[in-house]
């Protein structure tokens, strides 16, 4: 088996959804590697201004790099984007459904919440919320028990006021079973009342079970 082939087993090119905007992502989702870089530039704008025997503009540098660097912290720290929500709330979706935890699952999911019909054939029909609910608590939480899941790639992407969408690829090691490799898509819709909530979850790959198809 070629690296190539195995890399499309556990992992297909599924295209990525659209990535934030820069300013989005370098301060307000990932601040430190951006303001650890404005210290930097600062720095060698310091030693640089040093050699040339201009320290005082130097300084002026090296205090303005750091006082851009402590706002882009501070407003790192104090927003958080629709997409941080959106995939905070993912995890707690994947850590309910791994566990088996109906309760928590429930309230993440809308009323009409739905797998869509897929060509695994025990969903082959697709499900509806109640049977979501069902499902995972008699599989997940009696048949397959899951040991560990690990998150390896997390995205989200924010399509209008109320909608959204986000992908998550697992790597789930089952109590009794090898370890699956799988991706699923989530479509979101914020409530009148505020929370997103889950109305679509479709596994659109499962190593060894269900192959991607574009």
């Amino acid at each position: 088996m070629t690296l190539a082939q195995l890399g499309n087993w556990i992992n297909p090119d599924i295209p990525p959804l659209p990535p934030p905007g820069l300013f989005q992502r370098l301060v307000l989702e990932h601040p430190a590697p951006t303001a650890i870089g404005v210290i930097l530039i600062a720095i060698v704008l310091l030693l640089t201004f040093r050699r040339r025997d201009r320290l005082a503009a130097g300084m002026t540098a090296l205090i303005a790099g750091a006082a851009l660097s402590a706002a882009i912290m501070l407003t790192g720290a104090a927003v958080r984007t629709q997409r941080e929500t959106l995939l905070k709330l993912q995890d707690e979706l994947i850590d309910a459904t791994a566990h088996a935890r109906p309760a928590p699952l429930a309230h993440l999911l809308a009323e009409d919440a739905r797998v869509p019909p897929t060509r695994l054939p025990r969903l082959k029909g697709g499900l509806r919320r109640d049977a979501i609910l069902a499902v995972v608590d008699e599989m997940l939480g009696d048949r397959y028990p899951i040991d560990t899941v690990a998150v390896i790639e997390r995205q989200a992407v924010v399509d209008g006021p109320n909608t959204a969408r986000s992908r998550v690829y697992l790597r789930v090691k089952p109590a009794e079973y090898p370890t699956t490799w799988t991706w699923f898509a989530v479509t979101w819709r914020r409530d009148p009342d505020g929370p997103w909530r889950a109305t679509e979850i479709e596994p659109i790959f499962i190593s060894g079970i269900l192959p991607y198809h574009p």
